[in-house]
């Protein structure tokens, strides 16, 4: 189940386990992967603390829980690459705060001259994202139970094909 309470729509979760190195450390939430050229999944929770080598000298092994996500424009299904939206430009492009208390109101900007759409990658009662003027409000109410969850704020320019999304962590107060 998506939201691990209710069942809304179907997805599917897989685990992957890979040996820990220099490059694998730096998968973090959020990556995004594609499995056999064809089913994009995102980082939804990582264990390197488990399986950690320490021991014998190893390096250890690392775990992830994936999610079944849709598959993006820009994902190279020929090359097997599914897009991702790191790095430190987007930060500047796409400002709002990462966390989001209950109770409260964040406001969130992408800065473009383009006609952009802003959603939430699953729809709730409880979080619910007003816009005008190109800036998304993100309203949080005071449901306790949405602490600790992790809420995906889209971007989609105006024929609906993604541009950048932001993870944001409810937090209580």
């Amino acid at each position: 189940m998506n939201d691990a309470r209710y069942m809304s729509y179907g997805d599917s979760k897989c685990r992957f386990v890979i040996g820990k190195n220099p490059i694998t450390e730096n998968i973090n939430v959020g990556a995004r992967f594609l499995v056999n050229h064809d089913v994009p999944y995102r980082v939804t929770n990582r264990v390197d603390y488990e399986y950690n080598g320490y021991t014998n000298g190893s390096d250890g092994i690392m775990n992830f829980i994936l999610l079944q996500v849709p598959r993006l424009p820009d994902d190279d299904i020929e090359d097997n690459i599914a897009y991702n939206n790191f790095g430190k430009y987007v930060d500047e492009l796409f400002v709002g705060n990462d966390i989001c208390y209950i109770g409260e109101e964040n406001e969130y900007i992408f800065r473009t001259k383009q006609m952009i759409s802003y959603q939430l990658e699953t729809d709730t009662k409880e979080i619910t994202i007003s816009v005008e003027n190109n800036i998304c409000t993100l309203h949080c109410n005071y449901n306790m139970d949405l602490i600790g969850k992790t809420v995906r704020l889209i971007v989609n320019n105006d024929e609906g094909n993604f541009i950048i999304d932001k993870q944001i962590l409810i937090k209580g107060v």
